[in-house]
C-alpha cells in the first residue's frame, strides 16, 4: 500500500511540472549567447578577405574602429558568418577591431585584425652612449638618428644617474637627429650622467624601448681624472684588504681582448656538486692597457651589463666600480661594472692590439689577463679532443632533462714548449667549438689567448680545510677564444719533439704479460706479475676513455643529440688514416666515451682489442710484504742524444674509493723494484678518482689528468732506462672523502683501478 501511494504522488508531481513549463520560462529566460570562433586574424601587407564565424541567439550591430577594415554587413542575427576585407597596406603595421554588440544588451565580443605593412617603425641611434662637451651657457649636441617616426610617436624619459639633475634642458628629434640642449657643467670634479629612454609603439601597439647613456664632461671638458692601469693597481695595493672603491670620476682607455661568443671567458664555478653558475662567465671580460703591459679581469653586475666586445677600444668611466687585488699570483679584478660605464666603443683591427710573444717560462704576473702568444709549443697527448671528458657529467647532458648531472664546468688540456715547460689550456663546457669533430694538430706551433690563474680541484684537492686552497694546477693557464688560437702544424714530424716510446692504445699482449708501445721501443708491465690474464684477456685490464672527437651531446642539450663516431679519436696513424673512425663502441649515447662492451639485440658484445685506448690494474698493495706495486716502463735511449728529455702521463682512478691517491714517478738504470736506493725521484702527483654511483664530489674528475715531467738529459744514450709509477703511501679515497681510505690487499675485493690512457718519452730533436 505504501509503494502504490508513492507512485501516485510522483506521477502527480511530474504532471504538474510539465504543465508549468511556460511559467518556468518566465522565471528562467533562455541563456544569452554571443561569441566569435576566432578572436584574432593576421593579415599580410598585400591584404585579403577573411570569413568571421560567430555563434549567437541575439541580434545586434557590427562596429569597426578602423576605416581600413570593411565588413560586408553592419548587423547580425543568430549564428552565422560574414566576410571582412582588408585592403593592401603600404604604411606601418596596423591593428583594428570589429565589435559585435548585441542590441539592448551589455553583451559583446571583439575580433582583432593585425596587418603587416610594407614599412616598419624604426628608431635607432648611432651609438648607445654619447659624451657632451661644454661650450658657453648652453650646448646643443646632435646625435644621428635613423627613424621614420615623428616626435609625437615618441615618449621620452630622462633618468639622472649622477648627483646633478636638470642639466639636460631639452630633448628633441628632428630631421634625422637627436638634439640635446644642455646647461654647461661648472664643476671641475664631477661629470654629469643621465639615461634617456625612448618609448614608442609598433603598429600592433606593443611598446619598444631604446636607451642612450649621456655623460657630460666637467668644466675642463674632461671626463674626470685620467687614470692608468698602473695607477689603479697602486690604489688597490694601498687600500685596506686590497679593495679600492672608485668614488671620483675617473676614466681609462683599454682594449677588450676576450670574446663572449667563445663561451670561454672566465671560470663557471660549481654552486654545489650538481649546479654550475654559467652566468659568471657571461658576466666576465678581459681588458688590457693600450701598451699591452697590464690586464684586468672585469666582472659586470649582470649579464646584460657585459657590453664589452672583442677587438674594441673602449673608454671606461670608472666611478662606482671597485678594483680588487688578488694574491699569489698578483692580479687585479674590476668589479661592480655596468654598461653605463662604457662612454665609447670603437671597433679596431686585431693587429693594432698589442700581443705579447713569450715562451711559457718567460711568463710573469704582469701578463695575467693580457693576450699572449706562447711560442714553440705542442699538444703532447696525441689523442682526443680539446675536452676529452665524459659528457654524462657536463652541460652537453644536463640540459636534456635526462638527469641533473651538471658537474664539470671546464677541462684542462696539457701544453708544453721547446724549453720543457708546461701549463694547461682551459676550456669551458659552454665553448661551442670544443668538441666539434675537428682533430687537434700534434706538430709544433703557437697557442694564443689570455693568461689567467684559476684553480681546478678535480685534479688536485690537497685535503685543504679552506676550499680556496684546493686545486692549484700551476701559476698560469691560458684561455682561448677561437679555433684559430690553436696554431699548430698538422704533422708531428714538423714538431721539435721526437719520440723514444709512446702508448696511445692497448697494443698486443706479450708472453710476459707486458704490452708493447704503439710507437718506439720498450714495454710496459705491472710488477704484481700481469697486465693480461692467462688468456690474454684485454677487457679485464682496460678502461673506458673519452677520446671521441665529436660532435657529442644529448637530445635537448646546448649541442643537440650526436651519437656515433664519424671523426675518430684524434689518432692519426703513420699512413695518414684516422684511427677508429665509425667504430660501434664509441659515443653510443652522445657522451663521447669509448666503451668496452655493449648489448645489441640482447647479445653482449665485447670490443675488439684495437678499440681499447687505455689500460688499468686493480692490485696495488700486498699487506703481507707491506709493498705497493707499480707500473714499470722500460725503453732504450741508446740512439738518442739531446739536451731535453721528458715524460708525459695521462691517468685516472676509474672508481671512487680504494685506488691509490698519492703517487711518485722515479727512474732507474737497473730496474730493481725491490731496491729503493736504485731509484731517483722524477716528481710526485695525485691521481683523481672518477665519479662513481651516487658519489660525485667536487674533487672527482670526469677526465684523465695529463701531466708533463722533465727528465735528466743524462738519461740519453742509455741501453736501458726504467720508469716506475708507484703509490707513495697506502692512502686512498673513499666514496665521500679525498683521502679517508686505505689500500686493501686482495684484487678481488677492491676496485682500485688505476688507469693510464697515454704515456710517452720525448726528446728535443
Amino acid at each position: 500500500m505504501m509503494k502504490k501511494t508513492a507512485r501516485i504522488i510522483l506521477f502527480v508531481a511530474s504532471a504538474a511540472l510539465l504543465l508549468s513549463c511556460d511559467a518556468w520560462k518566465d522565471h528562467f529566460p533562455e541563456a544569452e549567447e554571443l561569441g566569435v570562433l576566432q578572436g584574432e586574424y593576421v593579415i599580410p601587407s598585400s591584404g585579403m578577405t577573411v570569413q568571421v564565424d560567430y555563434l549567437s541567439n541575439l541580434r545586434g550591430s557590427v562596429l569597426c574602429d578602423a576605416a581600413w577594415i570593411v565588413p560586408e554587413t553592419d548587423v547580425f542575427e543568430g549564428d552565422g558568418r560574414f566576410a571582412v576585407t582588408c585592403p593592401s597596406n603600404g604604411g606601418f603595421p596596423r591593428v583594428g577591431r570589429i565589435i559585435l554588440k548585441a542590441d539592448g544588451r551589455e553583451r559583446s565580443d571583439t575580433v582583432v585584425f593585425k596587418q603587416y605593412g610594407t614599412l616598419s617603425p624604426e628608431f635607432t641611434l648611432a651609438a648607445s652612449s654619447y659624451v657632451v662637451y661644454n661650450s658657453t651657457g648652453e650646448t646643443v649636441s646632435e646625435v644621428p638618428v635613423t627613424t621614420n617616426l615623428s616626435l609625437e610617436d615618441l615618449e621620452i624619459e630622462v633618468l639622472y644617474t649622477g648627483e646633478a639633475e636638470g642639466w639636460l634642458k631639452q630633448v628633441d628629434v628632428s630631421a634625422g637627429k637627436l638634439l640635446l640642449t644642455t646647461r654647461d657643467n661648472t664643476s671641475r670634479t664631477r661629470v654629469n650622467k643621465a639615461v634617456i629612454r625612448f618609448k614608442y609603439r609598433d603598429g600592433w601597439g606593443d611598446p619598444q624601448y631604446v636607451s642612450l647613456d649621456v655623460i657630460q664632461a666637467n668644466s675642463d671638458n674632461a671626463l674626470g681624472i685620467v687614470v692608468t692601469f698602473g695607477e689603479l693597481r697602486a690604489s688597490a695595493d694601498a687600500a685596506e684588504e686590497g679593495s679600492y672603491a672608485i668614488v671620483d670620476d675617473m676614466f681609462m682607455d683599454a682594449y677588450v681582448v676576450s670574446d663572449p661568443s667563445s663561451g670561454n671567458v672566465a671560470d663557471c664555478p660549481n654552486l654545489s656538486t650538481s649546479k654550475i653558475d654559467y652566468s659568471a662567465s657571461e658576466k666576465s671580460a678581459y681588458i688590457e692597457s693600450l701598451d699591452g703591459r697590464y690586464g684586468f679581469w672585469v666582472e659586470c653586475e649582470s649579464v646584460e651589463d657585459n657590453v664589452l666586445r672583442c677587438n674594441t677600444k673602449v673608454r671606461l668611466l670608472l666611478g662606482g666600480a671597485v678594483i680588487r687585488r688578488l694574491e699569489d699570483p698578483l692580479r687585479y679584478k674590476l668589479e661592480a661594472f655596468t654598461s653605463s660605464m662604457v662612454s665609447s666603443a670603437e671597433d679596431v683591427d686585431a693587429s693594432v692590439i698589442p700581443l705579447k710573444e713569450k715562451h711559457i717560462g718567460e711568463l710573469t704576473d704582469e701578463d695575467l689577463y693580457t693576450r699572449v702568444r706562447l711560442l714553440d709549443c705542442e699538444l703532447p697527448v696525441r689523442k682526443g679532443s680539446m675536452t676529452p671528458v665524459n659528457e654524462l657529467y657536463t652541460v652537453a647532458h644536463y640540459a636534456s632533462g635526462v638527469g641533473t648531472y651538471d658537474y664539470v664546468s671546464k677541462v684542462p688540456l696539457l701544453l708544453r714548449d721547446i724549453n720543457g715547460d708546461s701549463m694547461y689550456i682551459l676550456t669551458n663546457m659552454t665553448c661551442p667549438y670544443r668538441r666539434d669533430g675537428t682533430r687537434l694538430n700534434w706538430g709544433k706551433g703557437s697557442m694564443t689567448g689570455v693568461i689567467v690563474h684559476e684553480k681546478y680541484r678535480r685534479y688536485v684537492d690537497e685535503d685543504a680545510e679552506d676550499e680556496d686552497d684546493c686545486g692549484n694546477i700551476g701559476r698560469y693557464q691560458i684561455r682561448h677564444f677561437s679555433r684559430a688560437d690553436f696554431d699548430f702544424e698538422e704533422d708531428f714530424s714538423d714538431s721539435f719533439s721526437g719520440l723514444v716510446t709512446e702508448y696511445r692504445w692497448v697494443n698486443a699482449g706479450n708472453e710476459d704479460y707486458s704490452i708493447s708501445p704503439t710507437y718506439g721501443n720498450g714495454s710496459l708491465t705491472h710488477t704484481s706479475g700481469k697486465i693480461y690474464d692467462a688468456n690474454h684477456s684485454y677487457v679485464r685490464y682496460a678502461a673506458e676513455t673519452y677520446s671521441c672527437l665529436g660532435p657529442v651531446g644529448f637530445e635537448g642539450s646546448i649541442f643537440g643529440l650526436h651519437t656515433g663516431n664519424p671523426n675518430g679519436t684524434g689518432i692519426l696513424l703513420d699512413d695518414g688514416t684516422d684511427y677508429l673512425i665509425h667504430d660501434g663502441f664509441t659515443n653510443l649515447e652522445g657522451a663521447g666515451k669509448t666503451v668496452l662492451e655493449k648489448t645489441v639485440n640482447g647479445v653482449r658484445e665485447r670490443a675488439p682489442r684495437e678499440l681499447i685506448l687505455s689500460w688499468r690494474h686493480d692490485y696495488w698493495y700486498d699487506a703481507t710484504s707491506g709493498r705497493c706495486y707499480e707500473w714499470l716502463i722500460s725503453f732504450s735511449t741508446s740512439d738518442i742524444h739531446s739536451d731535453r728529455l721528458s715524460m708525459q702521463l695521462s691517468t685516472l682512478n676509474q672508481y671512487a674509493g680504494d685506488a691509490p691517491r698519492h703517487w711518485k714517478a722515479e727512474w732507474s738504470l737497473t730496474g730493481d723494484v725491490k731496491d729503493d736506493s736504485e731509484w731517483t725521484l722524477i716528481g710526485e702527483y695525485d691521481c683523481p678518482d672518477f665519479f662513481s654511483g651516487s658519489s660525485r664530489n667536487l674533487y672527482m674528475a670526469g677526465s684523465f689528468k695529463a701531466m708533463d715531467f722533465p727528465l735528466p738529459a743524462s738519461l740519453c744514450g742509455k741501453e736501458k732506462v726504467y720508469i716506475r709509477l708507484k703509490p707513495r703511501d697506502t692512502v686512498a679515497g673513499t666514496a665521500n672523502t679525498y683521502s679517508g681510505g686505505s689500500l686493501t690487499t686482495s684484487p678481488t675485493e677492491q676496485k682500485a683501478r688505476n688507469c693510464i690512457d697515454y704515456f710517452a718519452i720525448r726528446y728535443n730533436k
